[in-house]
């Protein structure tokens, strides 16, 4: 039987964290870029941000509630990679007793 301790050293663990770890780095990075992109936007093309597009709804708004579509999608996406590659490997870490 494997105690915490044996399998937290085990190659299959370290694996484990170093692809959750890479997918969690590009995902932040994604969409703190994007954020990143809309603030500085704001800041040197306000007027640009301010174009209306249907109504009242203005690029800006557009561009904001982007930011909940790119959080989805990133969420979609780590699901369906822990799913397929980081599950099988975490299930290769359970006692077979």
């Amino acid at each position: 039987m494997l105690d915490h301790t044996q399998r937290h050293d085990a190659a299959s663990f370290a694996e484990l964290r170093r692809r959750s770890r890479r997918f969690i780095a590009a995902g932040l990075s994604f969409v703190i870029g994007w954020f990143m992109l809309l603030v500085v936007a704001a800041g040197w093309a306000p007027q640009a941000l301010a174009k209306p597009v249907l109504g009242n709804v203005n690029v800006g708004m557009l561009l904001l509630l982007s930011q909940f579509v790119a959080a989805l999608v990133v969420t979609q996406l780590y699901l369906r990679y822990a799913r397929t590659r980081l599950d099988p490997l975490s299930d290769s870490l359970e006692d077979p007793s």
